[in-house]
């Protein structure tokens, strides 16, 4: 079967996606030149899997980033401009969702092919993409897969993060008579910790820091705020009575409380998803570059903040948009004078 040519490829329509089709159609490429790869185009994991999801990200920051890709996002930002207050959080499926309409305007005119990737293939003038119904040649790709949640190897039942972020649907998977064992105090391990305190579950909850909870207002770069820091708060105060709080650097105590535990939560982070069989072993953090002509972005490839010695994973909206402008001029730049 004969390829198509483009010089362009994403691989991924998720929130990084989206941005990325933003990005190259505000920089002058022209639509025709560029391809998007997705199995659904329904939005990525923030709408199909985590859309019920308190972000713990103030409207502004969203409405930031889109900002930058006026005219497209004129029209759908101003009607939410009465419907959403700056300073408020939103469940992540309305930011998914608003990221989704203004990528889809902005990529008029982009060909977009509903298939799943199998696997990629480098030549001398760029990629194969190698897909379920053909495959597409580009000179230049990027990959946006999103990601998975980490987990662990315990051996218990395991929640589903997806799951566990939905109160009704972890309702449906537990009862007074288990008791779950949360690895990870983050924005979403709090999260799936309330839940099951709502659900009147009793809980361990692992952290893996010196203290049980970070929080943002006290300096932490990553901690927690808004809704998720609320809650933890309300966890040290021993509102959740049903709760209790391990070190990982205890052993014994949580050897203890993982002998009780009928099943478990893995709230540890995300990793990349499918490697589609090539070589990622190279990835540069900081100009997001794998191999010649291959770059990744997004929660698979997220960009850093190095601060007091210490590294920092960079996922949200106004990141990823970050990460994108600081990468792409160059990567622009060597397609060009390649040509």
């Amino acid at each position: 079967m004969p390829s198509e040519e483009y010089i362009y490829g994403i691989v991924g329509f998720g929130i990084s996606g989206q941005l990325l089709v933003c990005e190259l159609i505000q920089r002058k490429i022209s639509p025709k030149n560029i391809v998007i790869v997705d199995k659904t185009f329904l939005g990525g994991a923030l709408v199909t899997d985590y859309g019920s999801v308190m972000s713990n990200t103030q409207w502004w920051k969203t409405k930031k980033a889109l900002k930058a890709y006026e005219p497209y996002s004129t029209s759908i930002l101003t009607d939410l401009d009465t419907k959403i207050q700056e300073s408020q959080c939103t469940p992540v499926r309305q930011i998914a969702t608003v990221c989704y309409k203004v990528a889809m305007e902005a990529a008029k005119g982009v060909e977009k092919k509903t298939t799943t990737v199998n696997t990629l293939e480098s030549t001398d003038s760029g990629w194969i993409i190698h897909h379920s119904f053909g495959q597409v040649k580009v000179k230049t790709l990027f990959l946006c897969p999103g990601g998975y949640p980490k987990t662990l190897p315990i051996d218990l039942p395991q929640l589903p993060l997806s799951i566990a972020l939905h109160q009704q649907k972890l309702g449906n998977v537990v009862s007074t008579d288990d008791k779950v064992i949360v690895f990870g105090t983050s924005h979403s391990g709090v999260i799936c910790l309330d839940h099951l305190h709502r659900l009147g579950i009793p809980a361990t909850a692992v952290y893996n820091h010196s203290v049980p909870f970070r929080f943002a207002e006290e300096g932490a770069y990553d901690g927690l705020k808004e809704e998720s820091a609320v809650i933890a708060k309300r966890i040290l105060a021993g509102e959740f009575t049903k709760t209790t709080l391990v070190s990982w650097a205890d052993p014994l105590a949580l050897h203890k409380q993982l002998t009780l535990a009928t099943k478990y939560i893995c709230s540890i982070g995300f990793q990349g998803a499918t490697t589609f069989g090539a070589d990622f072993s190279a990835y540069n953090e900081i100009t997001g570059e794998i191999q010649p002509n291959l770059y990744g972005f997004g929660l698979a490839y997220p960009g850093v903040t190095q601060l007091d010695g210490k590294r920092y994973v960079d996922v949200s909206v106004l990141s990823f948009q970050e990460q994108l402008t600081k990468c792409l001029p160059e990567v622009l730049r060597k397609n060009t004078s390649s040509s």
